[in-house]
């Protein structure tokens, strides 16, 4: 047991990626029995990982529903897998966004990913923008927004967000924001959460050792324009967090007082600034190493590591 990445689609499937000493396994949580199902092992080249990610959507337009997923592996020389359906495939773009074609993107296949290259140019078919960087971080609320972060060796705060206006006409934007914030660490643990509300959280370490959450509201605005002021405070516990799917909470997991790890829920319907509240405590979780929040289905639960595995708790 290397490091772990984990991520839950719409529909509340988990897909989970496990780094060994010399092997990434990659599975899901299958949604009828709950048990872990192996996809397949992905061989990593030169041990161990810079960073192992995962992403994960449910695509669907009235017909056969896809499950697209990806993991992708940084090292010196990076490698993206996706899964749709059943097919697995090595596409050659730096990042990919697994969700779904946008109303402004009818050319554009079911199944289809949005591919991201080193450079921040993203594309799907005869379609693309530009993000001006290479996303370390995803967040998917549906076909028509999501959000993506990263840093850079500036220690900037690197954030963009895609949005799709549907209509007679529709359009289309990457709307990138000014770095308003040059003190994160050189690995800042992003964790990012959209809720199905007017608000996105993200959570991230400054080089001071502080962990900062960051609140914000973007798309309301009539002309898809400059987001209005995030607002920020510190936060303890390694809080990582994660969208619930539904309507404007959030989940998170982090660790108390005692040495546990905590399910906690916010609401943002109201404000930025709304407190957590503790849904459950993770017995025996006190050796845990890294942590994740996820929902199984409709239950929030956390995912942790250990030394030597991966555990899961839903309460």
């Amino acid at each position: 047991m290397v490091s772990f990445d984990a991520v839950s689609d719409e529909d509340g499937v988990v897909t989970l990626a496990v780094e060994t000493v010399s092997k990434v396994v990659w599975g899901w949580f299958d949604p009828s029995t709950g048990a872990f199902v192996q996809l397949t092992l992905l061989d990593v080249a030169a041990p161990p990982l810079t960073a192992l990610r995962t992403a994960t959507a449910f695509q669907a337009d009235g017909g056969a529903p896809l499950r697209v997923a990806l993991v992708l592996q940084r090292d010196t020389t990076d490698r993206l897998d996706v899964r749709t359906g059943t097919a697995f495939s090595t596409p050659s773009g730096a990042y990919a966004v697994p969700a779904g074609p946008s109303c402004a993107e009818p050319a554009a296949l079911l199944g289809s990913v949005g591919l991201v290259s080193a450079a921040g140019a993203y594309s799907r078919g005869p379609y693309s923008l530009s993000i001006g960087f290479l996303p370390d971080r995803l967040a998917i609320r549906s076909e028509q927004f999501w959000e993506v972060v990263a840093t850079d060796g500036q220690h900037r705060l690197l954030r963009a967000w895609f949005r799709a206006t549907c209509g007679a006409v529709p359009v289309q934007e990457i709307h990138v924001e000014p770095p308003v914030r040059t003190d994160l660490a050189d690995d800042p643990r992003f964790s990012l959460a959209l809720p199905r509300a007017d608000r996105s959280l993200l959570v991230f370490d400054t080089r001071t050792g502080t962990r900062m959450e960051s609140c914000r509201s973007c798309e309301s605005g009539a002309d898809g324009g400059a987001c209005p002021a995030a607002f920020d405070r510190s936060t303890t516990g390694g809080l990582m967090v994660a969208s619930r799917h539904d309507g404007a909470r959030v989940i998170g997991a982090r660790r108390n007082a005692s040495n546990l790890l905590e399910l906690v829920e916010r609401d943002l319907s109201t404000d930025c600034d709304s407190p957590w509240t503790v849904l459950a405590t993770a017995p025996d979780s006190s050796s845990a190493v890294a942590w994740q929040a996820a929902m199984f289905g409709r239950k929030p639960g956390l995912l942790y590591s250990t030394a030597s595995d991966v555990r899961v708790y839903v309460p």
